[in-house]
């Protein structure tokens, strides 16, 4: 059948067709000199149309290939007939429009939770403490010395803590003052403390330390880690790197993980995947409300920086 903008009478085209039979060339096929020299190609007029009524045939001009194009194709009477009808195309939704409404409402709900962690690191910033420490043996490769300012520099061991009483009692990791001769504890408002009194227990990887000081300090609100589920919202606060009162935003990945984390630390630990650095051992895990759930102590990781995979001490287990 032959086609050119509209269907042609199958009957009619038959008969031009059989008629040019003997212009094929070596592939079956009519060249283009015989299309070109047909005179006429019929076509079923339509309804409406002037020059044909229902049911007549009206008769066009062959339009000529254009120049370059390939020759124009003719099926045989024995190959399959294409259907003439045109088949509408379903309507294409376009995903680039988005209701108004329901972008509002995720706007809306996107800023509720920026806001419930804006509220959460105000509420526990003030109380969270950067600790500095110089150990009685020397270290070849301290992070202070890298990152640490000049004022730093006498120190070669910074962690965090939090502090849990009004009389200036801080929780921290065992393993951020141990073998300590020198403390340091510094608040985000400024004011540093030296330290009256320590203890600390290796096997919990807990420690206290008393602030030296009469002066009245911010206290942290402390949770309950019973009840936590996997994929609650959590903050991690502390001074990764000496970068003081740094906050980070992940989820629970795993409540009750037993793990062996050195020869004297073992025990179930939250796991997070809040990002946890050099730095921020013995600083709190926050819940939505605030509340201190856990004291941040160890990551796992194949390259000695952070890989989404940390844990925290349960606030239960430090009461």
């Amino acid at each position: 059948m032959v086609s050119y903008g509209s269907w042609a009478c199958i009957e009619c085209i038959g008969r031009w067709v059989a008629a040019c039979m003997m212009a094929t060339c070596c592939t079956g096929n009519l060249c283009a000199q015989s299309l070109n020299e047909s005179p006429l190609a019929i076509q079923r007029g339509s309804a409406g149309q002037t020059g044909a009524g229902p049911g007549e045939v009206q008769v066009s001009p062959m339009p000529s290939p254009q120049a370059g194009a390939a020759s124009t194709s003719v099926d045989r009477a024995d190959a399959p007939r294409e259907s003439s009808a045109k088949v509408d195309a379903p309507p294409q939704s376009d995903s680039s429009k988005v209701d108004p409404r329901t972008a509002a409402r995720a706007a809306a709900r996107a800023r509720d939770l920026s806001l419930a962690f804006r509220l959460a690191a105000e509420k526990a910033l003030p109380s969270v403490v950067k600790i500095l420490s110089q150990t009685q043996v020397e270290s070849e490769n301290s992070i202070l010395e890298i990152v640490g300012g000049p004022d730093e520099q006498v120190f070669d061991s910074v962690g965090s803590g939090v502090i849990v009483s009004a009389d200036g009692l801080v929780l921290t990791n065992h393993h951020v003052i141990e073998n300590a001769r020198r403390i340091e504890v510094r608040l985000p408002d400024g004011r540093e403390f030296g330290v009256r009194e320590t203890k600390s227990d290796p096997r919990s990887d807990l420690a206290i330390i008393q602030l030296d000081t009469e002066e009245p300090v911010p206290v942290a609100d402390l949770g309950v880690s019973r009840g936590l589920h996997v994929g609650d919202w959590v903050l991690a606060i502390g001074s990764p790197f000496t970068l003081d009162s740094s906050v980070s935003a992940g989820i629970i990945s795993g409540t009750g993980r037993y793990r062996r984390l050195s020869e004297a630390v073992t025990g179930q630990f939250i796991q997070t995947d809040a990002a946890i650095n050099p730095g921020n051992s013995g600083g709190p895990l926050l819940d939505l409300d605030g509340r201190v759930i856990g004291i941040n102590t160890a990551i796992s990781t194949r390259s000695g920086a952070f890989q989404g995979i940390g844990f925290a001490i349960p606030i239960d287990r430090a009461k």
